[in-house]
C-alpha cells in the first residue's frame, strides 16, 4: 500500500508545521516569483538587444509551440521516471540556461540566438516539472489538507503575479543583468528545497509501476481518462472556451482605457487593481469552497464575468475598468484549485502525471487564439465593440454552465468516483 506524506496518524498537523509541504511550498514560490520577474524582464531585453519588438513577441510564440507541443508527452513520460529526480534536474537546467543570460549580459556577448535557446531550454523543463511537482503536494500532505494544500499553491501564484511582474520592470531598469540572476537564484533556491524533502515523492515504487505501452497509446490513456470522467471532461471544454476570452482580457481592458483617454499612470493603477482582485481571490478559495460546490463556483465565475464585461463597456475611466476586470477574475484562482483538486484526489496515482497534462492541455487549448482574434477585433471594430463581444461570448458560457449535465461532479456512476489513491494493477 502506498503511505502518503508519511502523515497516517490523526489529527493531521498544520501545514504551516509540516516541514515537508513547507520547503515544496516556499520553493516553489521563489521559483515563481523568479519567473514572474524574468518574464517580465524579457521582452524588454529582447528590445534592447535587437530594438525590434516582433522579435520580442516571436520568443513568447516559440514558448508556447514548445508547451502545447511537448505537454502530453511530458506527462506520460514523468509518470515513468522519479519525481524528485525529474524536478531536481529540471530546477538545475534552468539555473545554468537563466545564469547564461546574466553572465552573457555582463560579458556583452548576448545575442538573439541566446535568448531564443534559453526561451526554448526553460519552456520544456518547464513542462516537465509541471507533472512531476503536481503530483507530488500529495505525497507530502494528507488527504484530508489536500484542497487547503491547493488554495495555498494558488496563492503563492498570484502573491507571485502580483510581486514579480513590477519588480521585473524595476530589476530591469536598475541593472539588465539583476531580473535573470534574480530567476537563476530562485532555481538553486527551489533545487534545495527539493532536495530536503524528507519523504518520498513517488507515488509507486518502481516494481508497482505500469508497463510502459509506448508514447502516443500512454497518451491517448491519460486523454480518454479525462474524456471518460464527465467533470473533466466538461470544466476543461469549458475552460477551454473561456480561455480564448481570459488569455487577452488585459489586452481589451488596456486598449477600452487608452480610448477613454487614460495616461501611463492610470493604466500602472489598472493593473495594479486586476493583480490585486486576482490576490483576493486566491486569499477566498478555502471560504469559497468551503460554502459552494464546484459546479456553483463554475456558475458564479460565469454570472461574474459577465456582468463585470457589460460593466467595463459603461465604465468611464481606468480605474473603473480595472475594477470591472478585477471582478472578472476574482473566482479565476478558484476554478485552478478546481481543476488541480479534482486531478489531484480522483486520477490513479499511476495517471497522476498524464491527467495533469491532458487536462492543461484541453483547458488551454483556446488560450493561444485570445490574443491574435482581439487583436483583429481591437484594430477592426474597436474596443467597444470587441469587450461587448466578450460580454456576449461569457453570456453564452453562463448559460451552457447552467446546463443540468454540466461539470457533473463525481457520484457513483463516474468512472473516477471517490479518491483512487492506492496501489494500481500491472494490467491495463
Amino acid at each position: 500500500m502506498t503511505v502518503h506524506g508519511g502523515h497516517n496518524a490523526a489529527p493531521p498537523v498544520p501545514l504551516h508545521r509540516n516541514g515537508n509541504f513547507v520547503l515544496l511550498w516556499v520553493g516553489q514560490a521563489v521559483s515563481h516569483l523568479g519567473v514572474m520577474i524574468s518574464q517580465t524582464a524579457l521582452p524588454l531585453l529582447v528590445l534592447a538587444v535587437t530594438g525590434s519588438a516582433a522579435q520580442a513577441g516571436l520568443i513568447a510564440t516559440v514558448r508556447f509551440v514548445v508547451v502545447f507541443s511537448l505537454q502530453l508527452f511530458a506527462g506520460v513520460l514523468v509518470n515513468r521516471w522519479s519525481n524528485r529526480a525529474v524536478m531536481l534536474i529540471c530546477d538545475a537546467g534552468r539555473a545554468v540556461a537563466l545564469g547564461t543570460v546574466a553572465l552573457a549580459i555582463v560579458a556583452g556577448h548576448l545575442t538573439y540566438a541566446h535568448l531564443v535557446a534559453v526561451a526554448v531550454c526553460e519552456a520544456v523543463l518547464g513542462v516537465f516539472f509541471g507533472p512531476a511537482e503536481t503530483p507530488s503536494v500529495r505525497q507530502v500532505v494528507p488527504a484530508a489538507q489536500l484542497k487547503e494544500a491547493v488554495a495555498r499553491n494558488q496563492l503563492r501564484g498570484q502573491v507571485a503575479t502580483l510581486i514579480g511582474f513590477p519588480l521585473g520592470g524595476f530589476l530591469f531598469a536598475w541593472h539588465h543583468v539583476a531580473p535573470f540572476a534574480v530567476d537563476a537564484a530562485s532555481y538553486v533556491i527551489s533545487f534545495a528545497a527539493i532536495a530536503l524533502i524528507t519523504v518520498g515523492l513517488d507515488p509507486l515504487t518502481r516494481d508497482l509501476r505500469p508497463r510502459q505501452q509506448g508514447l502516443i497509446r500512454e497518451v491517448r490513456r491519460g486523454l480518454a481518462w479525462v474524456w471518460h470522467e464527465s467533470f473533466l471532461r466538461s470544466f476543461t471544454l469549458w475552460l477551454a472556451a473561456a480561455g480564448v476570452l481570459f488569455s487577452s482580457v488585459n489586452l481589451a481592458a488596456t486598449v477600452l482605457a487608452l480610448w477613454r483617454g487614460a495616461s501611463a499612470t492610470e493604466l500602472g493603477f489598472m493593473y495594479a487593481i486586476i493583480g490585486a482582485g486576482g490576490l483576493a481571490g486566491a486569499l477566498l478559495i478555502p471560504r469559497i469552497q468551503r460554502i459552494l460546490s464546484s459546479r456553483a463556483i463554475v456558475r458564479a465565475f460565469a454570472v461574474t464575468a459577465t456582468v463585470a464585461f457589460g460593466a467595463m463597456l459603461v465604465s468611464p475611466s481606468a480605474y473603473l475598468i480595472g475594477v470591472a476586470n478585477a471582478a472578472a477574475l476574482l473566482l479565476a484562482p478558484s476554478l485552478n484549485a478546481i481543476l488541480s483538486g479534482h486531478v489531484l484526489t480522483h486520477a490513479p496515482d499511476d495517471m497522476q502525471g498524464r491527467v495533469t497534462s491532458a487536462t492543461l492541455q484541453i483547458a488551454n487549448a483556446g488560450a493561444f487564439l485570445g490574443p491574435v482574434l482581439t487583436g483583429v477585433l481591437l484594430d477592426s471594430l474597436g474596443a467597444l465593440t470587441t469587450v461587448g463581444c466578450f460580454a456576449i461570448v461569457m453570456a453564452i458560457l453562463s448559460a451552457v454552465a447552467f446546463l443540468p449535465g454540466f461539470a457533473r461532479e463525481p457520484g457513483t456512476g463516474s468512472p473516477a468516483a471517490g479518491p483512487q489513491r492506492g496501489r494500481t494493477c500491472h494490467s491495463r
